[in-house]
């Protein structure tokens, strides 16, 4: 072999037959770059006759190269939601292709068909129903085999969702009272990516942002001015779409109350006076719902019982030993909150005229 090849392993001249030199050794093709490559041979006889190279050469063909896969139809990472979603590839070789399939072929796979009438470039064409896919990814690996059975795979991840995005609502809270100004807070998560997260009321007492930093969960903060609601209730109306289209909207009714309640002392009447014990008597009234009635004079707050009428109304009744009012002049503090926090107060002052103390009586 002239020369002799560093790429061919195992060389060997059988020289036992005297007429006849029989010659062996492997091609390790790997180490060949191009395309096709000449092995020249000569030999000489026991005169010196020398055979020449150019009339014993052999060509031979080289293909290490395996197909290339081409995925002509998504790009990798798209979203996937629903069904008969049609995907398309290519596997081309120059020296013909001999096998392009799925490597595993998914049970959600349908209506695959391989064009093989181009024999160097066949082509794939497949529908995939999501619906059958229980995780947010997967990957479908396509596999291409040449003539000489080089082989290559390609992998195409393929994210799903079939999930409309899911809202949360902080603030304000469902069918709960509200008065002034109050904060609204909420957030709409998808597990792959949202789209739009708005509040569809355009109201001009009502001042939103929307944060989209995360790309996977958008938020919205703001306040509203309850004081320009004229209505009892109120609804917040939001709006959520993630990429593929999956649209989820939600309803936040709330209740307004902006009037504080009505608060009538009954007894004692102020500039009254007293001795020994003091009955007192209120009612509080409220067009929404009454939360509570009381008084904030700390010596006093253990003597009455809070009754409960209705939802909106209570009564406050007791009395109290007016020897414990520090000054002559008492002033007892009523109190009556709603729901929303709205607050009325009123003061009393009533005229204390005992002749002995607390101590004095016990002795």
């Amino acid at each position: 072999m002239d020369p002799q090849p560093s790429f061919i392993k195992d060389f060997k001249v059988d020289t036992t037959d005297a007429k006849k030199h029989v010659m062996t050794g492997k091609i390790d093709t790997t180490k060949i770059l191009s395309d096709t490559y000449t092995l020249k041979f000569s030999a000489i006889d026991d005169q010196d006759n020398l055979s020449s190279p150019q009339d014993n050469k052999i060509t031979i063909k080289i293909d290490n190269i395996p197909p290339t896969i081409t995925i002509t139809s998504p790009e990798t990472g798209r979203l996937y939601s629903g069904s008969n979603e049609t995907i398309t590839a290519e596997a081309f070789d120059i020296n013909g292709v001999k096998q392009f399939v799925l490597n595993p072929q998914p049970d959600f796979v349908d209506n695959l068909t391989v064009d093989t009438a181009d024999p160097n470039n066949h082509k794939m064409t497949f529908t995939i129903d999501t619906t059958q896919i229980t995780t947010s990814t997967y990957t479908i690996t396509f596999m291409a085999k040449d003539s000489k059975d080089n082989g290559v795979t390609k992998d195409l991840l393929i994210n799903i969702d079939n999930e409309e995005p899911e809202i949360i609502v902080d603030s304000p809270k469902l069918d709960i009272f509200y008065r002034r100004t109050i904060e609204i807070s909420a957030e709409a998560n998808d597990n792959q990516q949202m789209k739009d997260f708005r509040l569809l009321n355009n109201d001009p007492f009502i001042n939103v942002t929307v944060d989209k930093t995360d790309t996977k969960s958008y938020k919205i903060t703001g306040t509203i001015d309850t004081t320009k609601i004229t209505a009892d209730t109120y609804t917040l109306n939001f709006y959520a779409e993630d990429a593929v289209g999956k649209i989820m909207p939600k309803y936040i009714p709330f209740k307004v109350d902006n009037k504080a309640p009505k608060l009538v002392i009954i007894k004692p009447l102020n500039g009254s006076h007293h001795s020994g014990n003091v009955d007192l008597k209120a009612i509080a009234e409220d067009d929404k719902e009454l939360s509570v009635i009381g008084v904030t004079n700390i010596e006093l707050r253990r003597n009455f019982i809070e009754k409960r009428i209705s939802n909106t109304q209570k009564e406050l009744i007791g009395g109290f030993d007016s020897r414990v009012a520090p000054y002559p002049e008492y002033g007892i503090n009523f109190v009556a909150k709603d729901s929303a926090g709205n607050e009325s107060t009123k003061q009393i002052i009533i005229i204390i005229e005992n002749t002995t103390t607390i101590e004095e009586r016990g002795n």
